[in-house]
């Protein structure tokens, strides 16, 4: 099950790749993440957090894409991370 900190961050994520990282204010973060501001900063208590919260999700959700199905080391390795 995804915890409310997971999906303000996934929420968040989507709205830096729609709109850069310095445009977005944080009230407009808060409408896009579908929850109070009360509720943002209790999970991120800074826009530099909230900046660093989505980068961390998109960080994880990367690595557990390379991690699916992954094949034994070697060169079937490499090529499927290419």
């Amino acid at each position: 099950m995804i915890s409310t900190k997971e999906h303000i961050a996934a929420r968040l994520e989507q709205a830096f790749n729609n709109r850069g990282f310095a445009e977005p204010s944080v009230a407009e973060l808060q409408k896009t993440a579908g929850t109070t501001l009360r509720t943002l900063y209790r999970h991120f208590p800074s826009k530099e957090a909230v900046v660093i919260g989505a980068l961390h999700y998109r960080h994880d959700r990367y690595f557990a894409f390379l991690a699916e199905n992954e094949p034994s080391p070697g060169k079937d390795s490499i090529i499927h991370l290419v």
